[in-house]
């Protein structure tokens, strides 16, 4: 397959910098911070030494049990520290780590796992079922389980680990060679798996530090899942690369969110999109400013919170912008921030935008956003087609829309195979959703194209709203959206819902929401240019 790397200036090269593999890095940071602690969970830590030898004994038993340099080891476990000596000791054997999403089940836990064609995987004993429902231990696979099992030919882990040595491997592996299999999202449909290299995975660790000055006295807490790249890459790379603690909560909660970030002295958390606004609809309390929580990481918050969430909990949201394929490219922050937008392009990356025939549009035109970084992936495991297309002139290709202003600002307007045509104007979902999204009364909206009767397309705009609230009739959101968007702009379906389907990282899964969705069950209300207004609801 033709990987990123047969495109000169892709993948961008930071002088100066040091490359090494992940095991590399581990190995060096366990001798430099030796006894400091590296990983917290609950009331428990592990020094650096420990982790670095944890991965070890991990690697070694892999390798006994015939795990050769570029095998695929799936990695199906909640967040524990297990998964993190699980990640380093995949990579130190020379395998390739496959993170899954511990909530897969059926076919697609069975679509990665079988595309991925991995016969190893580690996972714990609550989920085995699962597993062993799609995917059948035979000759040359084996499962090593936390809590062990009664199912003939799962491996214990404890005893696993316990007859494994502690010496380190020493494999011969490139900083080109890949070090994960990551499927993306899966936002648009079945998800593609981008192969990341030690090169990306070592690059993003230090980019971390790069993008938000962290110091040795910084604390870093992780709330989201550990098979989702923002903890894997910015949170434990980013805390093995600087030296410092990271506190792994094993699951987010937003009424218990500041309680921990006290109780670990956190002074900097990694989020995802949804999560600020979270923290932000939870009931005001005494105590929202009392924590160290100097930054928390996230993307593309909502403009209409940002600047009331930093002064409420007397903290600084790093905004910004990235994908599984490149990792983070755009920062957002103080003293030079838009809010709004997805941010600068971090130092040593690029960014152009172009049109549907690759062609650069002018400052301030829609088009296609492109990068160029240091953390790009090798290309789609299996799929030389997809990869060819994302990587075409030497360029990433994301998939979103955007804009780029006259001080080099990128403004995201929508994912590409979500722009809604209507009326002869293209519109952009993300804009209509964030103007329903403000409404008092709404939590989140999601907006979508159905079919006209006349061509080309109608939107529907599908709402949850906040708990407790008295659902306003359909009439009041549109009197809401004529104030604020052009009147082609304004949703012409209505349909509530109590939740929008989601990615692990929290984005809306549209794709789900066109499968789901009837049109026949919403609420139609016609707007006309000059704001006359017809309610009829269509046959449900």
């Amino acid at each position: 397959m033709k990987t990123s790397l047969a495109y000169p200036g892709l993948v961008k090269v930071v002088p100066g910098f040091n490359y090494i593999t992940v095991p590399e890095l581990l190995r060096q940071k366990a001798t430099e911070c030796g006894d400091m602690p590296y990983i917290l969970f609950e009331d428990d830590s592990w020094t650096f030494r420990q982790v670095f030898e944890s991965a070890n004994r991990i690697a070694n038993g892999l390798i006994s049990l015939g795990v050769k340099k570029g095998d695929r080891v799936a990695v199906i476990l909640p967040n524990c520290p297990e998964h993190v000596f699980a990640f380093f000791g995949v990579v130190t054997s020379g395998a390739v780590e496959l993170p899954v999403n511990i909530d897969f089940r059926g076919k697609e836990l069975a679509y990665v796992l079988e595309h991925a064609e991995t016969n190893v995987i580690i996972t714990k004993t609550d989920l085995l079922p699962h597993i062993l429902e799609v995917w059948k231990l035979g000759p040359g696979r084996s499962i090593v389980c936390i809590g062990g099992s009664d199912v003939q030919g799962v491996i214990s882990y404890d005893d696993f680990v316990e007859k494994s040595s502690l010496r380190y491997p020493n494999v011969a592996l490139d900083v080109d060679d890949p070090a994960g299999l990551i499927y993306t999202s899966g936002s648009t449909g079945f998800p593609k798996g981008a192969l990341i290299s030690h090169r990306y995975k070592v690059v993003f660790g230090a980019i971390t530090d790069w993008s938000y000055r962290l110091s040795p006295r910084d604390r870093i807490m992780l709330i989201t899942p550990l098979f989702h790249g923002v903890a894997l890459w910015h949170g434990i790379m980013g805390a093995l690369y600087m030296g410092l603690p990271c506190a792994v909560i094993s699951r987010f909660s937003a009424t218990n969110f500041w309680e921990q970030a006290r109780r670990y002295q956190a002074t900097i958390v990694y989020a995802v999109g949804a999560i600020p606004a979270m923290l932000f609809n939870q009931p005001p309390d005494p105590r929202d400013r009392d924590h160290s929580v100097r930054m928390i990481w996230a993307f593309m918050t909502p403009g209409r919170i940002l600047e009331a969430f930093e002064k409420r909990f007397n903290t600084t949201i790093y905004d910004g912008l990235g994908q599984t394929e490149c990792g983070r490219v755009y920062i957002n922050y103080p003293p030079i921030r838009k809010p709004g937008s997805l941010g600068l392009p971090y130092e040593f990356s690029d960014t152009k935008i172009v049109d549907d025939d690759d062609n650069e549009v002018p400052l301030g035109e829609v088009g296609e956003i492109c990068v160029r970084a240091p953390s790009i992936m090798l290309g789609y495991f299996k799929n030389p087609e997809a990869t060819e297309q994302a990587l075409k002139g030497g360029w990433l290709h994301t998939g979103d829309n955007g804009r780029m202003d006259e001080d080099g600002f990128v403004w995201f307007t929508d994912r590409k195979k979500d722009v809604i045509r209507r009326r002869g104007k293209v519109i952009s979902s993300f804009e209509v959703q964030d103007i329903i999204g403000a409404h008092p009364k709404v939590l989140e909206a999601a907006c979508i194209a159905v079919p006209s009767d006349l061509a080309e397309e109608e939107i529907l705009a599908a709402v949850v709203l906040r708990p407790g609230v008295i659902p306003p009739e359909p009439e009041e959101l549109v009197a809401w959206c004529k104030e604020r968007l052009a009147y082609y702009k304004v949703p012409r379906y209505w349909i509530y819902r109590d939740r929008l389907p989601k990615t692990p990282s929290l984005r809306i899964q549209k794709f789900i929401l066109r499968q789901e969705i009837k049109v026949d069950d919403a609420v139609e209300i016609p707007v006309t240019k000059e704001g006359e207004e017809i309610r009829r609801r269509v046959k449900a």
